[in-house]
This record gives structure tokens, C-alpha cells and sequence, in this order.
């Protein structure tokens, strides 16, 4: 008989929804399409944690601006953004 590795698969397991988007028309644009989306997809999976990672490929742009990390909350549900 085989049994699950605990965390893995078993009722310690955590499912986590992770979204990527490319930023095209802003980053407000870019956001607010983005968290509809990771909540939306979120709540379809139960999942127990959602996170954003929004990349911002415009070479004029410095690397810190490029780099955060934000808490959003879309329709009852917390989303962690990150930017890179």
C-alpha cells in the first residue's frame, strides 16, 4: 500500500495560484486586468494563496522601480503583486 508524502499531496497539501502577466498598456492597466484574473482563477481552484508577478519589460525603466512586492484584495481575496 502506498501512502502520500505528507505536504505533498496529503490534507497538509496548500494550493497556490500563480499568474504572470507581461505589462503592456501601463502598470495600471496591467494590474487591474491581472488581479480580476488571479482572483477569478483563485476561487475556481480553492486555492489557499495568489500571487501576481507583473513584468515590466521596458529597458528604460530602472531595476528598483521594476522590483516590489504589494498585497491587493480583488472580490473578498488577498493577491500578492510582484513586480520584476
Amino acid at each position: 500500500m502506498a501512502t502520500e508524502p505528507p505536504g505533498l499531496f496529503g490534507a497538509d497539501a496548500r494550493q497556490v495560484v500563480l499568474e504572470l502577466k507581461i505589462q503592456h498598456k501601463g502598470r495600471a492597466a496591467t494590474l487591474a486586468a491581472g488581479l480580476v484574473q488571479t482572483a477569478r482563477y483563485a476561487d475556481q481552484c480553492g486555492a489557499d494563496s495568489a500571487h501576481l508577478l507583473i513584468f515590466d519589460r521596458d529597458p528604460g525603466v530602472p531595476w528598483d522601480d521594476k522590483i516590489y512586492l504589494e498585497v491587493h484584495r480583488q472580490d473578498q481575496r488577498t493577491i500578492q503583486v510582484w513586480g520584476m
